[in-house]
């Protein structure tokens, strides 16, 4: 999930130095009105980082592809190789709230749709009362997501600067709705239900299963972005008006 790269670039790093491209603008600490100017800023800054920018180290983000990724839930694993992501040009930063004095951040990002088509893998699955098994291609639709990410962080001084280094964080993902649509998926667990309609009318406990996968790979993928920005950016470089 490289795409949320921009996470933290866009709303943090909206306010970054003059050593980031002129559309990732800076947002004084002082202003009392920070948090909606941390927002503005990311929301100008989407449309351009999605397309990538290897001058700071960002990938195409949209679309997105990813060779092979896993997400297990509880006995339920299915493997997914030639990833193919879209729709992030479309994501928007909705909350912010930046609390230097505490070391301590954390955004709201939402988009409307997340589409993906991968090649699937998938070897006794246990949804409810039936047990899955195939391989073949996937479609899937999360609808109207929600993703929160916090994070806490500490001080330390290199080189008479201060530098923040995340300590933990934790992000949450949820959709209001789910589509899927397996290709050769089938099932020994023969009760006369067609297995797509099944798994339409079960969709929130397919949900479940997938839905802890990706909040693990979103919040790596944002954790090491911080790490890398954090460490070659200071407070005093990043901010206007730290002191």
């Amino acid at each position: 999930m490289k795409m949320l790269l921009l996470v933290y670039v866009v709303c943090i790093a909206s306010a970054f130095s003059a050593k980031l491209p002129d559309y990732l603008k800076r947002c004084d600490l002082k202003d009392p009105k920070l948090n909606d100017c941390l927002i503005d800023h990311a929301n100008q800054a989407i449309p351009v980082l999605v397309k990538g920018d290897p001058s700071i180290g960002i990938p195409v983000l949209s679309p997105l592809t990813i060779p092979k990724v896993e997400l297990s839930g509880e006995r339920f694993t299915v493997t997914l190789t030639d990833v193919l992501f879209d729709n992030f040009k479309d994501m928007v930063v909705t909350e912010s709230e930046l609390d230097l004095p505490n070391n301590k951040y954390w955004f709201v990002l939402g988009c409307k749709y997340l589409n993906f088509t991968a090649d699937y893998t998938l070897k006794d699955g246990q949804i409810l009362t039936r047990t899955l098994s195939g391989d073949g291609r996937l479609e899937m639709s999360l609808m109207d997501n929600i993703m929160r990410y916090s994070s806490s962080m500490a001080r330390y001084a290199k080189d008479d600067q201060t530098y923040l280094k995340s300590t933990e964080s934790t992000l949450t993902l949820k959709s209001d709705r789910m589509y899927f649509n397996f290709e050769n998926l089938w099932s020994d667990d023969d009760d006369g239900q067609d297995i797509a309609e099944f798994l339409q009318e079960n969709w929130k406990v397919l949900q479940t299963k997938v839905l802890p996968g990706l909040e693990i790979l979103i919040k790596e993928k944002i954790d090491a972005v911080m790490t890398a920005v954090q460490e070659n950016s200071s407070i005093e470089e990043s901010f206007i008006g730290y002191s």
